[in-house]
């Protein structure tokens, strides 16, 4: 008798351990449904802590789950990214790159803004631009135009015309892309010697 005693008591334990708790609601789906407000009276900051490396999310249906905080990071880079080089040399120096998006950016030997895709097209592809150049002289000038690029190694020209201590902006867009680009280029005199040569590109 005893071991029938303890057997449906264990039975009774599991089926307790195991069965779903709800909270204001008499048909719980999980673990625990909470229908109704919840409050956390504490929390620790571990903003530093690269273990707590999930976000807590909730679907329509209020339930409850995690996200990859490293994924969420990601998604948000893609929808918005900015990257940018300085330099300080008597002339450019073409391995200075800079990657934005589908684009790679550097000044030539000859201080010509170049665009690169980053990486090997099937095909030439055409972007098109819209050039705003600024003077040292208050002046202005604004263009449009576009350009061929299909290899990573293979930069084509984006302003011919280009000059020292001329601030350009490019506003570039890339076919079937819902992206713009927006990336500026300034080379600018220092001393005798020594120009500074700075690129700047946002993708939004």
């Amino acid at each position: 008798m005893k071991i029938y005693i303890t057997l449906i008591l264990n039975l009774c334990a599991i089926t307790f351990l195991s069965a779903q708790v709800g909270v204001n609601t008499d048909q719980p789906t999980r673990a625990l449904d909470v229908n109704g407000d919840l409050r956390v009276r504490e929390l620790k900051l571990v903003n530093k802590d690269a273990n707590y490396n999930n976000v807590v999310v909730v679907n329509k249906d209020g339930e409850v789950e995690k996200h990859d905080a490293t994924e969420i990071t990601k998604a948000i880079s893609d929808l918005s990214v900015e990257t940018k080089e300085l330099y300080f040399e008597t002339t450019p120096d073409g391995t200075k790159i800079v990657p934005c998006g589908k684009f790679n950016f550097r000044f030539s030997s000859t201080i010509i803004p170049e665009i690169a895709s980053v990486t090997d097209l099937p095909k030439a592809t055409t972007v098109y631009l819209m050039r705003i150049r600024k003077y040292a002289t208050d002046g202005k000038s604004v263009s449009q135009g576009n350009t061929s690029i299909q290899n990573s190694k293979t930069f084509s020209v984006l302003d011919s015309n280009y000059k020292l201590d001329q601030v350009s902006e490019y506003n570039i867009s890339y076919p079937g892309d819902s992206n713009l680009y927006r990336v500026i280029f300034l080379a600018r005199k220092m001393t005798s010697t020594t120009n500074s040569y700075s690129i700047v590109c946002e993708k939004f």
